[in-house]
């Protein structure tokens, strides 16, 4: 019974050890009627604090990063967002304290004001979390044998902090 509860802290502690924060972006995409998948992208930029403020002007993920485990979708998905006349997706103006934010994102030519909401991870990074819609942007009609995207996708990015 000792050596069972030794290998369980030991456990443990392995895990939230390898467990540290890795910066990028993942999108959660929920398919009709049933399924999901996640998006997962780089990221490009970080946050600087000023007093108890979070704000950075810029943060960039390149659509080319998209990774979803399928080839297939990965390359439906880069197609769908039309990666090579909009090679990225960038957020901009972002301020925020208290767990809570206001930003801009562009995707393709359009700009929209968001609101998140966030966590401190650790001293180093910071994630945030916020719901877009797919038809705000000019997508749709994402639909394969009957099983199509749903509107609303969650996301959720990590993010350095300086």
């Amino acid at each position: 019974m000792r050596h069972f509860l030794h290998f369980i802290i030991i456990t443990l502690l392995a895990f939230s050890v390898s467990a540290k924060p890795k910066k990028g972006v993942k999108i959660d995409v929920t398919l009709n009627p049933a399924g999901s998948f996640t998006i997962n992208a780089r990221l490009k930029g970080s946050l600087k604090k000023k007093g108890d403020i979070y704000f950075a002007d810029k943060l960039v993920t390149k659509v080319s990063s998209f990774k979803t485990g399928v080839d297939l979708r990965d390359d439906h998905t880069k197609k769908k967002m039309n990666f090579k006349k909009f090679p990225s997706v960038t957020v901009t103006d972002i301020r925020a304290k208290k767990n809570k934010g206001i930003a801009k994102i562009k995707i393709f030519n359009k700009t929209k004001k968001i609101q998140f909401t966030y966590k401190d991870l650790n001293a180093k990074y910071a994630q945030a979390y916020f719901n877009i819609s797919l038809k705000e942007f000019g997508i749709g009609g994402i639909n394969y044998m009957g099983v199509g995207v749903e509107d609303t996708v969650k996301i959720s990015a990590t993010v350095k902090k300086k």
